[in-house]
């Protein structure tokens, strides 16, 4: 079965944003047409996409113009709320569905806000949580685009006696970033030599001890928790995947080296258990060719095809980063959310194709948003455990209830972290977060 929609003119936006909604979205698919007699002859659910005047007025969107145009010009964004839920591009017109959903809708996906050069951004460069339309408008913590394909499928369905709906139920994605693959072992000669003269001349005897069990075999490192995570898959069934930094030693790069013999055998191990892509480094960010180092690197330690990657601090530029990603072989990147706070930096749970605005044209870069990320917690907030549990279990409660993927980021070397002032125990949380059927 398909939906019907007609409009004035088919567009690469248009056509983009509808297909991902239906066709891969849905049960249903999707077909354009101008033809207006062909809309009104049509007996199946159908969308009136335009301020033209039809006899079959069951559901007509009022389009915004932002589909039709071209760059990143956009129309005022009318700020309402349709059933106590946020909207943009509201329509006061009668018998017409509240808002140009598939224009809102494309604005969040295409992260249109941040082509914006003139926006603030953090002390790393990037785009800020609080200047986008979602945080100014208190929906930041929603999966808004997937709640509004639903009140758009209720309408169909109720005015077409219809039955399309989401064609995917609820599962966790669950993504750690191995910005450091241990504590104490593989640092090489240098490193460890300096890590036991640091610790004495701070008199810091615990470290001490603890670095020499760990290299002597009597103790296991502290941010080795990958055994620990296999069995914890094995148990709840969510799905894991591992990004590993291969870049060269820097400031913000403080991963073990990658000709590391100890590391290298980590790395081929998790392939062979798990899902793994490329952790771009800071240094790596919009180089193309530190990139192309990085990628190759990886693709030679697991003799495998690298496809999957989500950069180092979280670092985004759109569209370059996304341009140089596809230009690099990357399909799949995991880097849409934010470092410093919860929520759905896309507006969505659910993946999508990367639509580039300068080029007019959907990619073949997929996107994977995650929602929430344990370093954010840990740097950004000074919330509790129970706080920060309570708002993650409310996150993955607003995910379940669309049937959506709840993509969270978290880090080995917090396996052991804890702050006793904030009652905060990582593996707890970590625990208590992937137990919950919130």
């Amino acid at each position: 079965m398909s939906v019907l929609i007609f409009c004035d003119t088919v567009t690469n936006r248009l056509r983009y944003i509808t297909k991902w909604i239906f066709d891969e979205l849905s049960n249903f698919e999707v077909d354009l047409t101008t033809d207006l007699e062909q809309y009104e002859l049509y007996a199946g659910p159908k969308i009136n996409y335009s301020k033209q005047f039809s006899k079959e007025n069951k559901c007509t969107i009022i389009p915004a113009d932002l589909l039709s145009k071209s760059g990143v010009d956009c129309p005022d964004l009318s700020h309402s709320k349709f059933q106590g839920v946020p909207i943009l591009f509201s329509s006061n017109a009668e018998n017409t569905f509240p808002f140009d959903i598939f224009s809102a809708t494309f604005y969040l996906i295409t992260r249109i806000e941040e082509y914006d050069n003139t926006t603030s951004k953090d002390a790393h460069q990037r785009f800020k949580a609080e200047n986008s339309v979602a945080a100014k408008n208190n929906f930041l913590d929603l999966p808004i685009v997937d709640i509004w394909i639903d009140l758009l499928f209720q309408h169909l369905n109720n005015s077409f006696e219809s039955k399309i709906q989401l064609k995917r139920s609820f599962q966790q994605e669950i993504s750690f970033d191995i910005d450091i693959a241990y504590k104490y072992k593989g640092k090489g000669l240098m490193r460890t030599l300096w890590g036991f003269a640091k610790d004495g001349m701070t008199l810091n005897s615990k470290e001490v001890l603890n670095r020499y069990a760990v290299l002597t075999g009597r103790a296991k490192d502290p941010f080795d928790c990958f055994e620990f995570l296999k069995d914890l898959q094995s148990q709840y069934q969510f799905q894991l995947q591992y990004f590993f930094l291969i870049g060269d030693f820097g400031e913000y790069d403080r991963n073990i080296s990658h000709r590391n013999n100890t590391f290298q055998k980590l790395i081929k191990t998790q392939s062979d258990y798990h899902d793994i892509g490329l952790h771009l480094s800071y240094k790596a960010y919009n180089n193309p060719n530190q990139m192309k180092i990085e990628f190759e690197r990886l693709q030679k330690i697991t003799l495998k095809l690298i496809r999957a990657n989500r950069n180092h601090y979280i670092k985004l530029s759109i569209p370059k980063t996304y341009v140089l990603l596809e230009q690099l072989g990357i399909k799949d990147d995991y880097t849409m959310g934010y470092p410093d706070t919860f929520g759905f930096r896309a507006g969505t749970c659910s993946s999508f194709p990367f639509f580039n605005l300068h080029q007019n044209r959907q990619t073949n870069l997929r996107i994977h948003p995650f929602c929430t990320m344990d370093a954010a917690a840990i740097y950004y907030s000074n919330k509790k455990q129970d706080e920060i549990l309570e708002e993650m279990l409310s996150i993955k409660r607003k995910v379940r209830k669309v049937n959506g993927t709840l993509s969270t980021a978290w880090h080995n070397h917090f396996y052991h972290y804890s702050n006793t002032q904030r009652n905060i125990d990582w593996q707890q949380l970590f625990l208590e977060f992937i137990k919950s059927d919130a």
